[in-house]
């Protein structure tokens, strides 16, 4: 059976089958009228119903009551069960999952984690730090840092590597992170709002909810610099924004990110973590920094992780492990097709935290035979149109190749298609937007052969085959068939 991925990361936890992104879901809940609302739901709906809302679970995973407990609720490891419950969905047909591990998690939310997954049907067989795993692809060289952001927090993380590659240490930069960001960024644009047209988006939950929504898609798309559209009570409202605009509201926190970087080895490699992407001035603060040898990674870059080291990350007898050490003879990729498993559902209960570090397994991993293929146009009406760096979607609808199958949309921040590191992937918050017949949920990767929905609209991905391309693809078919079984 497939083997799952999860990376834990508040701002959006990724949930993956065998190395491909399936969802991602914020550590979102909202109780409203006895209903618990969890993940990308209860992030749309956290400015509609303010009194009940929490977003720190699995930043503060513990048992400590919380102040609005009720009956069901007691304190953050229920909301993080219900979290986990609710991923398990998306593991049906995995036979085990591995989970990428923030890097301040110490031994108790370790144990506890554990403990959680054991009373659900998500069967994890395995740890591993998040910001290890998604360098260990990278062939790092000498001292490389691991720069990420949660909701909460930003962290610096330091690996030595020789023949392997070794956690050292985390460093809290600060304890603010992307919720306090968006929330400052989003008063920004609000007082921009009131100052052109008079409309306070804040004054009504409804608008604040829409404006919080749209803010995270239009921050990766535009980098804090382009229009920004909402619209209220059948009227539409637009703002013109740029960094000088946003970036003041959030300089303390920058300064603390340039403090903890300007003592750096400037010789050391810093892979910088997706979850910065269009952070506006974020890069312009990276650039004055004394580390010459810079690192973007993609979004994906843990589950990958995950998956090209699987093999080294299963535990070779019934103890669960939590690696933070990982030899780099990096093998092979695991085949995705691949259903084969050397570990039974053993876990711990939640006291049992004496996991251990290191590295699990040298065996080699089976070669990847029949990768998805990206896509290299849209097929809209029997004409194909070619994929380019970025795709507004909310555009195609009102001056695109859809236009004359769709009626005019608005509003242009419908979403996007993006190239992110060579793949492509769809941003969207709008519901009528669904990728094979499943809403949208943070960036979703595409594939050849997926249909996009644009109200109702159908869209097909497809890649154009040269013909050098298919007469080499007839010779390797043709020079690996079994001359036995040939007709």
């Amino acid at each position: 059976m497939p083997t799952g991925f999860i990376d834990l990361n508040d701002s959006g936890i990724d949930q993956a089958i065998d190395g491909q992104v399936i969802a991602t879901s914020p550590a979102y809940a909202v109780l409203e009228a006895g209903k618990l609302l969890i993940g990308q739901t209860a992030l749309e709906s956290a400015r509609l119903y303010p009194r009940w809302t929490n977003n720190r679970f699995w930043h503060q995973l513990n048992t400590d009551p919380i102040p609005n407990a009720t009956d069901l609720i007691r304190h953050h490891a229920d909301l993080a069960l219900s979290h986990l419950e609710d991923l398990a969905g998306g593991f049906q047909t995995a036979s085990e999952v591995l989970i990428a591990v923030p890097g301040h998690y110490g031994r108790a939310e370790l144990g506890l984690l554990l403990g959680l997954a054991n009373s659900t049907d998500v069967p994890v067989v395995g740890l591993v730090d998040s910001g290890l795993i998604s360098i260990a692809s990278q062939t790092p060289n000498d001292q490389a840092l691991f720069l990420d952001i949660s909701l909460h927090n930003i962290t610096l993380t330091e690996y030595q590597v020789d023949s392997a590659l070794k956690k050292v240490n985390n460093q809290l930069i600060s304890d603010s992170g992307l919720s306090t960001l968006w929330e400052r960024w989003a008063n920004a644009i609000a007082t921009l709002f009131v100052q052109t047209s008079r409309f306070d988006p804040m004054h009504q939950a409804e608008s604040e909810q829409q404006l919080f929504n749209r803010l995270p898609l239009w921050l990766r798309t535009q980098a804090g610099v382009g229009q920004f559209d909402l619209n209220f009570n059948d009227a539409s409202y637009s703002v013109s924004v740029n960094q000088s605009i946003l970036t003041p509201s959030v300089s303390a926190i920058y300064d603390e990110v340039r403090h903890a970087l300007s003592t750096l080895n400037p010789a050391a490699t810093l892979y910088v973590s997706h979850r910065f992407k269009g952070l506006p001035g974020f890069n312009e603060l990276l650039n004055q920094t004394a580390v010459r040898n810079l690192v973007h990674l993609s979004r994906d870059a843990a589950i990958e992780g995950c998956y090209n080291f699987k093999e080294k990350l299963l535990p070779t007898n019934d103890r669960i492990a939590h690696v933070t050490t990982l030899s780099l003879d990096k093998p092979a990729p695991v085949s995705r097709a691949s259903t084969s498993s050397n570990v039974t559902s053993n876990h711990p209960s939640d006291h049992e935290a004496d996991l251990f570090n290191g590295d699990l397994s040298t065996a080699p991993l089976v070669q990847d035979s029949q990768p998805k293929k990206q896509p290299t146009h849209v097929l809209i009406d029997h004409h194909a149109y070619p994929i380019v760096t970025n795709i507004d979607l909310g555009v195609w609808l009102e001056s695109g190749p859809i236009l004359s199958q769709s009626a005019s949309e608005t509003n242009a921040a419908i979403g996007s298609l993006q190239i992110d590191a060579g793949k492509l992937v769809i941003a969207s918050d709008n519901i009528q937007v669904r990728l094979n017949d499943q809403l949208i949920k943070g960036l979703m990767p595409i594939y050849v052969g997926d249909s996009l929905t644009i109200n109702s609209v159908p869209v097909t991905f497809i890649a154009l085959i040269s013909d050098s391309t298919e007469s080499a693809e007839r010779e390797s078919s043709a020079s690996n068939t079994n001359p036995e079984q040939a007709d």
